[in-house]
């Protein structure tokens, strides 16, 4: 027999283990035939683009759906930190900079998104808030 499920979850679930457990606990044994992510975050397979509505797009055709995000609203589940200019150069070359430094910080956890004062995107980074250590994952102004 065949069973379909749809399963809520966070990141680091393991759906085929799951499946393989369920098996074991029903003493059957059993795999999945199919596996489809219809989400993550905020991007839905609802608001997915096909390849002939992206070509019509290319050739001016208006679809109604929006299919292009900035890099901030991509990353709107991030927590946020805006930047004093006193601590801009230092995330632009991936250096720390100090609590201090900071002119706004709105925590999600314990990855942020840096931004300037103008709301410009500098860096992505893990940032322990306790001990205020930043490991930047990627920095997009100047040198690193």
């Amino acid at each position: 027999g065949r069973i379909s499920i749809e399963v809520l979850c966070s990141k680091g679930t393991y759906i085929r283990s799951i499946a393989r457990d369920a098996g074991g606990i029903l003493g059957t044994g059993a795999h999945c035939s199919a596996l489809r992510r219809v989400s993550s975050g905020i991007f839905s397979v609802d608001d997915a683009v096909s390849t002939d509505e992206l070509s019509g797009i290319i050739d001016g055709a208006f679809t109604g759906k929006r299919f292009c995000l900035s890099a901030i609203e991509a990353l709107s589940g991030f927590g946020r930190v805006v930047l004093k200019s006193t601590a801009l150069k230092k995330a632009q070359s991936g250096a720390q900079f100090r609590e201090d430094e900071v002119k706004n910080l709105e925590d999600a956890g314990n990855e942020f998104i840096i931004l300037s004062e103008d709301e410009k995107l500098i860096a992505i980074a893990d940032i322990d808030i306790d001990k205020w250590l930043i490991k930047y994952q990627n920095v997009f102004s100047g040198q690193r």
